[in-house]
């Protein structure tokens, strides 16, 4: 049965098209393939937590590193009959009969009914020499995912905006240790000051020069003064990648976090056909949250393919309803 059902569609067609294989987009593949959608994902290239070496808060798989999360998640999409190809999106065109094309870098044209943009974003890390090096490992983002790991420790937060000065404030949870290195990005007002001293947290005014690794912890260095240890967070700017829906005409709007799709509670764009999920809508969602918008956005998508599938056979030649 699942052998004839693949073989009803060709290679370049198919119900949904996926961008991203993320954890959204892999969790609403799977969701589609076990509704029996043909569904391919257009996999672009390297996830945004690919330089960590464990994923942390995923339930039932903590300290799983996320390159095995991805292995499992891939075959799980492929055994029920999904299919993964890794191919850059370069640009989609809408038909007058509502269907898709997505066009590829290898030059692939793959035709489908509906489209999920799931590729989630590009960290745009700190310009510190030594970040780059120590990113994933001794610099990191989320307290959720690391401060657990953390606890106790001694921690900087490397200002990048005004964000840095709550994720101070968040990060005093774990540790009484924390430090906020302004790096002239962040001057905490009268008010900041006052909150901060408040819950002893340290601020060390003037640009971060570097960030250098140090018997398993970390050295900052601020002008003449260096300042040890054990964990640097912070907070990169998210760079979404909208070509898809700007391709396709999608409203999207500026937020605190960057330009997003507008869209509603189910993931739909206001193009017709066109859905988003995961940090492609949002960049604070943690892996086990993404699963969770790919799965929900998935199931609203084979809804409409069902409500599109009853209409066309409404529509058929003696179906004994009057169009």
């Amino acid at each position: 049965m699942e052998m004839r059902l693949r073989q009803t569609c060709s290679m370049d067609e198919f119900d949904v098209v996926v961008v991203g294989a993320g954890a959204a987009g892999l969790a609403a593949a799977l969701t589609l393939a076990r509704a029996l959608r043909s569904v391919v994902v257009l996999d672009g290239g390297d996830t945004r937590n690919a330089a960590a070496d464990h994923s942390h808060g995923v339930l039932g798989q903590d300290g799983v590193s996320p390159a095995e999360l991805s292995h499992q998640a891939r075959s799980e999409v492929e055994h029920f009959g999904g299919t993964i190809l890794r191919d850059e999106v370069t640009g989609a065109a809408l038909h007058g009969d509502g269907n898709f094309t997505v066009t590829t870098a290898s030059g692939r044209g793959v035709k489908c009914r509906q489209i999920l943009v799931a590729g989630g974003v590009r960290d745009e890390i700190p310009a510190v020499p030594g970040v780059h090096e120590l990113w994933g490992d001794h610099v990191v983002i989320c307290p959720y995912c690391d401060g657990w790991e953390a606890r106790g420790s001694s921690i900087a937060i490397l200002g990048t905006g005004p964000k840095s000065i709550f994720q101070a404030h968040l990060l005093r949870q774990w540790s009484d240790r924390v430090t906020l290195f302004s790096n002239n990005v962040v001057p905490p007002s009268a008010e900041d000051s006052a909150r901060l001293a408040s819950r002893s947290i340290n601020v060390i005014d003037g640009g971060v020069d570097a960030i250098r690794s140090r018997d398993g912890g970390v050295v900052v260095i601020v002008g003449e003064s260096t300042y040890e240890h054990d964990i640097v967070f912070t907070a990169p700017r998210p760079i979404p990648d909208n070509r898809v829906l700007m391709a396709l005409g999608a409203n999207l709007i500026q937020n605190a976090a960057g330009i997003f799709p507008v869209i509603d509670d189910h993931g739909a764009t206001t193009v017709t056909g066109l859905w988003a999920a995961g940090n492609a809508v949002n960049p604070s969602l943690k892996y086990s949250t993404a699963l969770g918008a790919g799965m929900d956005t998935a199931t609203h998508i084979n809804e409409t393919l069902v409500e599109a599938d009853i209409d066309n056979s409404v529509r058929q030649p003696g179906s004994g309803i009057a169009t």
